[in-house]
């Protein structure tokens, strides 16, 4: 991990009171990249926003290097929720999510694509934690302004609708710089 990666951790960390599974995503190696601000705040908005605390909220099921798959080394999901209905037991959905950014209405399509395309290889593949439980799946857009979401809305209605099929798209306006700094 290099020294402005660890930074950019930490000021996010501090810039925000982030819950224990947002913490724990963003304290634990990923498989590299820029994205481990991301898929923090993916966890924070989705927990907060999509799964409150108020209908039992979300369980952390796995961060990406903890996820394992059938065959193995292709696409990964980002991490792995349970979504509590707040009835008590292990009466939650796994929910398979895959953050993303994208920077700019022109990239949009492309971004899109790969990560549907991503998606659709990690359902075929994902075998631990959830072992053949029916997941419900989750493609997680941060954008920094509404121009670029409109950009990845249009993206989603061209993309073929086999890769659209069973996924949720959640985009997210995000202005904060820090999300899209690079470090590589």
């Amino acid at each position: 991990m290099t020294a402005t990666t660890t930074h950019r951790r930490d000021t996010f960390g501090k810039m925000f009171s982030l819950s224990p599974a947002a913490c724990a995503v963003l304290k634990t190696p990923n498989a590299g990249g820029d994205s481990v601000v991301s898929e923090s705040a993916s966890v924070e908005v989705l927990s907060r926003a999509l799964f409150c605390s108020e209908r039992g909220g979300v369980e952390l099921l796995a961060t990406e290097m903890e996820v394992r798959y059938a065959p193995s080394g292709g696409a990964m999901t980002d991490y792995l929720l349970r979504w509590r209905s707040g009835k008590g037991g292990d009466d939650g959905t796994p929910v398979s999510v895959s953050a993303t950014r994208v920077f700019d209405a022109a990239d949009a399509s492309r971004v899109i694509e790969k990560k549907l395309r991503g998606v659709v290889y990690a359902r075929q593949s994902l075998f631990a934690p959830v072992c053949g439980e029916e997941c419900a799946w989750v493609l997680h857009v941060f954008v920094a302004d509404g121009s670029v979401a409109k950009a990845v809305r249009a993206a989603w209605r061209k993309t073929e609708r086999s890769l659209r099929c069973g996924v949720v798209v959640v985009v997210t306006v995000w202005r904060e710089q820090m999300l899209y700094e690079r470090t590589r």
